[in-house]
């Protein structure tokens, strides 16, 4: 199978500290312009006979405005979109599952609530809750979207990942990935070593 991925925006709800260079990307984008969704449709067209499976990616792909007229308009027959769930909430499950969507990956860091604002460089106390709440009701409600619960280690979450293995499997997920931490780190601070 072909893989195109896209970035249609670098945006993102949090602040994560392992995600450095596309927060700096994202920053460089603002004062550039950005492709329309017209362009992303007309390289969808050019991208058909070369690729099988299209991923919609980035930092948090659900912030893209013109997400749903994609997902409704692009030719691909295999869509896949990476989402951290935040936003994942009933109206936003409702519109991924009426689209194009054969898949989504979703990324949880950590079952514990100081360990998940850590690694998300967030204040909000319920966002891991709200996520958790997110994923249950996506994955009962998904019908044929197949569901990939997405975990990536570091020195704070690694003796969790029995949990968090489990934890997939009762939240619904039909596959799970476990990711080391990507890109170049000046210290060693999350990475596992």
């Amino acid at each position: 199978m072909t893989l195109l991925v896209i970035k249609p925006t670098f945006a993102c709800n949090f602040n994560c500290p392992t995600c450095q260079e596309r927060r700096t990307l994202y920053r460089q984008l603002q004062k550039d312009k950005q492709l329309s969704i017209d362009d992303w449709l007309l390289c969808f067209d050019y991208a058909i006979p070369y690729f099988d499976k299209l991923t919609i990616s980035g930092a948090e792909p659900l912030l893209y405005k013109d997400l749903y007229y994609m997902l409704h308009y692009s030719k691909f027959k295999n869509i896949s979109l990476n989402t951290n769930a935040l936003l994942l909430d009933q109206n936003t499950t409702h519109d991924l599952v009426e689209s194009n969507l054969s898949e989504i990956c979703i990324s949880l860091t950590s079952l514990d609530s100081t360990t998940f604002m850590k690694l998300r460089n967030t204040t909000n106390v319920y966002a891991k809750d709200k996520i958790i709440k997110n994923i249950q009701y996506f994955n009962t409600y998904k019908k044929n979207i197949l569901s990939v619960g997405m975990t990536f280690l570091t020195k704070y979450n690694l003796f969790e990942l029995p949990k968090i293995i489990l934890s997939f499997k009762y939240l619904g997920f039909n596959c799970i990935v476990i990711d080391l931490l990507e890109g170049n780190f000046d210290s060693d601070k999350y990475r596992i070593t």
